[in-house]
């Protein structure tokens, strides 16, 4: 049996210090971002689902992530923001970008124990979430 089932689950936006948007933030376009993969998440039929994100300004880090917590109602939330290591000294920071690579990877988990046994029982797996709860529309600023 093959399975070929495509799941991004960490988004990054990578900018210079000087180099920021006018028309919308990078935080917004990060998050509009983090729903679409949010979505294609819950259709996949991955069970309580939560994307990452990593945005690059300059020396500093900030990494998000997004949930689903009610009917069209989305949670971001920042997690750490670090400077980039200049030196040993700095590693220190470390513990805060792993926690985000834990979330990853418990979804990335998630994601394939619900791929696996969709296939081995010949069926996809209930949706976890309504349909109804999803939001598709686009907002603009």
């Amino acid at each position: 049996m093959s399975i070929n089932v495509k799941c991004v689950l960490v988004l990054g936006e990578f900018k210079k210090s000087t180099n920021y948007s006018t028309i919308e933030s990078d935080r917004v376009e990060l998050g509009k971002q983090m729903r679409a993969i949010h979505n294609k998440l819950v259709l996949y039929r991955v069970p309580n689902p939560v994307v990452c994100g990593i945005i690059y300004q300059g020396d500093d880090t900030f990494t998000y992530y997004m949930d689903i917590i009610s009917p069209k109602l989305y949670r971001m939330g920042k997690v750490s923001k670090v400077k980039l290591f200049r030196n040993a000294e700095e590693l220190y920071f470390l513990p805060r970008i792993v926690s985000s690579t834990n979330v990853a990877l418990e979804t990335t988990m998630k994601a394939e124990s619900s791929i696996i046994e969709g296939a081995e029982n010949n069926h996809r797996n209930p949706l976890m979430l309504p349909t109804t709860w999803l939001s598709f529309e686009s907002c603009h600023l």
